[in-house]
């Protein structure tokens, strides 16, 4: 080696614009799966069209009034009864619900019953960003006729979160009967404590001065049907 020739050093900056270049590559494919994992909607979410003359606005759809109906008169009759809701027709019924929360807004509501479950799909705005939440509830009862609600099923787009739901819900759940705010003996309660708490609860629903029990419930090719027997 003569004294004019140096030693060659590997070029550090370019080989480190290399690796940014390629982790760049790899954090906005990441992303890109991710965004298209939430941005997915399921093949079954069909949302049902809004049909202004189906009835009133501020009215309640003349669907949801026949089922209240069908369920009162039932429990007078103190009777086993079963009491049928039609997916089709509570979709149509549903179609203009609408929540909101703080920045987080639900509407077009999709149920599908299938294989046991009642699935709720909505879409949800958070901040002009919208995808479709999945829930799938699959319920049971006991040998001692206590009734759960076994939340199955959690997803935003193609992406499960059911165990990240279920312990937020949890906290949810324990935080509101630590204040007081749940009423364990309403019905809705009751519900509430089957879904976030997670909690088997009596199913027996009172309709003024008469009483029914769930008995079963079964939720398969669009019919959810909810077998009512009469109890003190």
């Amino acid at each position: 080696m003569t004294k004019e020739e140096k030693p060659r050093n590997p070029p550090k900056k370019r080989s480190r614009k290399k690796k940014l270049l390629v982790w760049l590559a790899v954090d906005m494919t990441v992303a890109a799966v991710v965004i298209g994992l939430l941005v997915h909607a399921p093949s079954s979410y069909r949302p049902s069209p809004i049909d202004p003359a189906a009835y009133e606005p501020g009215q309640v759809h003349p669907y949801l009034t026949r089922l209240s109906s069908d369920f009162y008169n039932g429990a007078q009759m103190q009777d086993p009864f079963d009491f049928v809701v039609d997916q089709d027709r509570l979709n149509q019924a549903i179609a203009d619900w609408f929540e909101q929360a703080n920045d987080v807004s639900l509407y077009c509501p999709v149920v599908v019953f299938e294989d046991g479950m009642a699935v709720f799909m909505a879409t949800a705005d958070v901040k002009g960003f919208e995808f479709i939440v999945t829930i799938a509830v699959e319920p049971r009862i006991d040998a001692q006729g206590m009734m759960s609600l076994h939340v199955s099923k959690v997803k935003v787009g193609s992406m499960a979160l059911t165990p990240i739901a279920r312990f937020i819900a949890g906290q949810m759940y324990e935080q509101r009967v630590a204040e007081g705010v749940v009423d364990a003996e309403q019905w809705r309660a009751k519900l509430a404590a089957g879904l976030l708490g997670a909690e088997a609860f009596d199913p027996v629903i009172k309709a003024e001065d008469k009483k029914v029990r769930v008995q079963a419930v079964s939720a398969d090719r669009g019919k959810l049907v909810v077998r009512f027997a009469p109890t003190r």
